[in-house]
């Protein structure tokens, strides 16, 4: 597996059709992550939401890091649920936050989910529990 990137629009714009993909499908997907919209979706307005993150990268605001398929042809490798991922993305979220002089990561999940164990496994510590809305 490569190491994870940095997304750069001037290389990476091509894959702009693929972040909106793999965001509608973690929502709508086993074990659906809830992040950032909510069923049903519009692919238009996550289109637009992409664009405003890709926009914030080139103003040097936000960073994007990306684990490419092993094999880039199908993308057919499951990578999730493997340490070995985990690790080496939180290591580049590490590194990038410390090259722009964060010193703590705040990091949030949901009950049950993968990285409710894997965040443990790597060094972080549970800080806080929000109790499901009544």
């Amino acid at each position: 597996m490569s190491p994870p990137i940095l997304f750069n629009p001037a290389q990476h714009a091509h894959l702009f059709p693929s972040l909106v993909l793999v965001h509608k499908t973690c929502i709508t997907s086993a074990p659906y992550t809830i992040a950032t919209f909510l069923p049903p979706l519009q692919e238009d307005l996550m289109a637009s939401w992409w664009q405003d993150r890709i926009d914030e990268v080139s103003a040097g605001t936000r960073q994007i890091i990306m684990q490419m398929a092993p094999n880039q042809t199908t993308g057919a490798e499951e990578l999730a649920g493997k340490m070995g991922f985990a690790r080496a993305m939180m290591e580049k979220l590490e590194e990038v936050a410390k090259s722009a002089g964060r010193g703590l990561l705040m990091l949030d999940t949901e009950v049950g989910s993968p990285a409710e164990v894997a965040y443990p496994r790597l060094g972080y510590i549970d800080v806080s529990f929000v109790p499901p809305a009544v």
